[in-house]
This record gives structure tokens, C-alpha cells and sequence, in this order.
């Protein structure tokens, strides 16, 4: 699923990262040009992160979770988190997981709970600045349907497998140098 998409943007953002390796290196106006040459790639990823987004949401909507195996929730986690590392700050991610770790702990499950993270997740959109917002959106992208689809199953193992995508996105986001700042 996705596979050729997701190699195409996994080899654009190792570009982005050498030229990020680059710019550290440099000074002056060549560091300049260095840094608008990488938010131009980084502008450049967004089409692709779109079209990924929305085959991500055409295949959820039609099989649910049954269509996905923990390696296509990885691939795309991986992306994922390598793509908001370019913007966005460890907090406004975590602000999710945080709400399906309280989800997790209620016992019995509720899936009635699932469905109050959605505003929360537009809540940070419409608070967050120019420049992440537009990452905040591809997130929302993805993530939104898979609120929508353990909503609508109300299957506790959904909401596990979501959690676990929710996971290994904030870890690939570190592991691609996201952070707080």
C-alpha cells in the first residue's frame, strides 16, 4: 500500500536532512541560500504528504482497519513523523497521545471518548502558527479518519492500533528531530 509514494517522500526528506547537514556547515550568504533552497524542498514535500493523505483515507474508509497491517501503520508512521519533524513541536502531538493514554486507562473502554479527541485535534489546529499549521493540517489528514473509523467500529482493538500509530509517530518525530522548540 503506498509503498512507491512513501519511498518517493522517505528520499525527499533524506535530501532535506543532508542540506539541513549542509547549512550547519556554512556561513554567511551561502548559509542563506542553503536555507531557502530547504524551505523549498520542504514546500515541495507537501504534494506528496496530500496524496498520500488521501490514499491513506480512501483505503481506511473503505476497509476499516482490517486493510492495514502493523507494517503498512509503520510506514506511514515513519513519514509521518519525519515529515512534521520539519515543523512542528513535540507538544502539539503529544497533546494526543496523552488523551488516548487516558482513553487506555479508563476501564471499560469507552469509544465515546475516541470522538472528543477530534476537537482537541482542531483545537490545536486553528491555535497553531502560519508555518505549522500547514503541518498540523497533513497530520489532521491522516489522523482524523482513524479517530472517525474507531468511532465508528467502537472495537477496542482499533483504538489499540491506533494508539500504537499515534506512538510511533511521536517516535519517529523525535527520531527525525522533532522537538519543543
Amino acid at each position: 500500500m503506498l509503498t512507491k509514494e512513501i519511498r518517493k517522500l522517505h528520499d525527499q526528506c533524506v535530501k532535506v536532512n543532508e542540506l539541513e547537514n549542509r547549512i550547519r556547515k556554512s556561513r554567511g550568504n551561502e548559509r542563506r541560500i542553503k536555507i531557502e533552497e530547504k524551505r523549498r524542498r520542504v514546500r515541495d514535500l507537501h504534494p506528496l504528504m496530500d496524496h498520500i493523505t488521501k490514499a491513506f483515507m480512501n483505503q481506511l474508509g473503505t476497509h476499516g482497519f482490517s486493510n492495514f497491517s502493523n507494517a503498512d501503520f509503520v510506514s506511514i508512521a515513519e513519514v509521518m513523523g519525519r515529515y512534521l519533524s520539519y515543523n512542528i513541536r513535540m507538544n502539539a502531538i503529544r497533546r494526543f497521545l496523552t488523551a488516548f493514554r487516558k482513553i487506555e486507562v479508563a476501564k471499560p473502554y469507552d469509544p465515546d471518548l475516541v470522538a472528543l479527541v477530534r476537537p482537541k485535534l482542531a483545537y490545536a489546529v486553528g491555535r497553531s502558527s502560519l508555518d505549522e499549521k500547514r503541518f498540523l493540517l497533513r497530520f489532521m489528514g491522516i489522523f482524523d479518519p482513524v479517530l472517525q473509523a474507531v468511532s465508528a467500529t467502537g472495537e477496542e482493538k482499533d483504538f489499540e492500533k491506533s494508539l500504537k500509530f499515534m506512538e510511533s509517530v511521536i517516535a519517529y518525530h523525535r527520531f527525525y528531530g522533532g522537538d519543543d522548540s
